[in-house]
């Protein structure tokens, strides 16, 4: 989730991958969802929302949601690649850097 803001569509993701309260189990493989901003306060705001909302999905050693402060026009090169990747900013031309990081058949959302 790049530009996790308010975390809210992080949780959403997460809940739909890790299932539990308010999430149907999931049917496949465990994923992980992470969350990017280049804002160091909206990364925390992110954070507090969870841990109040959704604990469950930042606890353990493999939580099932990842939350960091950096350039989501770059993505996470080193989790690639992504089955799904969803950009909450308006692009001015097309994230290459983030296309590459899809895998095969994945999908990305772009406004």
């Amino acid at each position: 989730d790049v530009g996790c803001g308010s975390g809210y569509l992080t949780a959403c993701l997460g809940r739909m991958l890790a299932g539990g309260p308010g999430g149907q189990s999931p049917s496949g493989p465990p994923g992980r969802v992470y969350g990017i901003d280049r804002l160091s306060r909206l990364v925390e705001t992110s954070r507090r929302n969870l841990a109040r909302a959704d604990g469950d999905l930042l606890a353990g050693v493999d939580p099932a949601v990842t939350l960091q402060k950096r350039d989501g026009w770059r993505g996470l090169p080193v989790a690639a690649p992504f089955a799904a990747i969803h950009v909450g900013a308006a692009a001015e031309e097309l994230p290459v850097a983030l296309m590459a990081q899809l895998a095969e058949k994945g999908r990305m959302v772009c406004p």
